[in-house]
């Protein structure tokens, strides 16, 4: 029982991506090298209203990764890697050690809900990132399931981005590549005015009349 099946599934064969992509602006689909890097490729394409579009080369299993950036307990940032997967529930599934980079301890979590999928079973835990971003979205208070440590195998797996936070963007599959479609980050809502209170008039002091006594 591992955090590969409970964060991966079925997924199975080598994540051998392909070179070094190019966008081709005839046929509107992207370019990819014969060549065989180690780690997968993306082309980035900006919108005209200031989002962008993430071209994502597929693996063999037909699967997208892309690396987020998180942000997880008491300001503690780290980069992780993470599948796309449109037919997960939730939000957003992690292994104990990714949680750990994130700054979460392991003993404060409470790994007493239990997982099934896949034909295998674990416990995981509940955990709130208070940030995630990816290209110019960025998500706050995001939940996240964390797979128990006995399940972490090697520490390698990847995390899972579920339909929660898919549902955030214009996601499709296409043959042998992903698009997804990053929005225009909201414009920052200007101060408001400050308006100071009104001074209370002061008040007459009334005369006081002194006796003298000899």
């Amino acid at each position: 029982m591992g955090a590969k099946s409970f964060i991966a599934g079925a997924l199975t064969g080598a994540l051998t991506l392909v070179g070094v992509a190019t966008y081709n602006q005839v046929n509107n689909s992207p370019n990819f090298p014969s060549s065989q890097p180690a780690v997968p490729d993306m082309v980035v394409m900006p919108q005209t209203d200031g989002g962008q579009q993430l071209i994502i080369r597929a693996s063999r299993s037909n699967s997208c990764s892309v690396d987020l950036v998180t942000t997880g307990i008491d300001n503690v940032t780290a980069k992780i890697h993470a599948q796309l997967d449109s037919g997960a529930d939730g939000w957003l599934a992690i292994t104990a050690k990714q949680a750990q980079q994130m700054g979460f301890k392991l003993q404060n979590l409470k790994f007493n809900h239990e997982y099934e999928g896949w034909g295998i079973t674990g416990k995981e835990a509940y955990a709130t990132l208070q940030e995630l971003r990816l290209g110019t979205l960025t998500l706050q208070n995001v939940p996240a399931r964390v797979a128990g440590p006995n399940d972490d195998d090697d520490g390698t797996s990847d995390a899972l981005v579920g339909t929660q936070i898919l549902s955030q963007f214009h996601f499709q599959m296409r043959p042998g590549y992903c698009e997804l479609t990053v929005p225009k980050p909201p414009e920052p809502k200007p101060p408001l005015p400050t308006i100071a209170a009104p001074r209370p008039k002061p008040v007459p002091r009334k005369p006081q009349t002194h006796f003298i006594v000899s």
